[in-house]
């Protein structure tokens, strides 16, 4: 059901869904697993939606530990120019807590990955979701 909305959400933007991008539905522990070697080498941008899937189970939410060591393996296979993207919902049980690890770690790699941190809104209420976009 999950694939069938992302792939409506990319023809939607893009007209068709490109085929260099592929989705996945899947626990971010086992992330490296689903990069295919032959895309190792080209990997340049990667993103996170934290939280639970729209019209989904709200029990089953990302994890902060699973979400922090993903975003960690991934960086070691970013081509330069690279980019993460992370989506975080704050507003459910651990939401916040995510977010701010998610925001911790970024801010580490910002300084020893020499890379550009973003966030959107700037000043986010405590409930509400955040963008975060690390440029490398």
């Amino acid at each position: 059901r999950m694939r069938s909305y992302y792939e409506t959400c990319a023809a939607a933007c893009m007209g068709e869904r490109p085929a260099r991008m592929l989705y996945h539905v899947a626990n971010h522990a086992i992330i490296l697993d689903l990069v295919r070697p032959e895309h190792q080498a080209s990997l340049s941008a990667v993103m996170f939606n934290l939280g639970y899937l729209p019209s989904g189970d709200k029990s089953i939410i990302t994890q902060s530990a699973y979400t922090l060591k993903a975003i960690s393996n991934l960086v070691s296979l970013l081509t330069r120019p690279a980019c993460i993207s992370v989506l975080a919902y704050r507003g459910h049980a651990g939401g916040f807590e995510e977010a701010l690890a998610v925001q911790e770690l970024l801010q580490q790699l910002q300084q020893t990955q020499d890379a550009s941190l973003c966030q959107y809104p700037t000043e986010p209420s405590e409930t509400s979701p955040i963008h975060f976009f690390l440029e490398f």
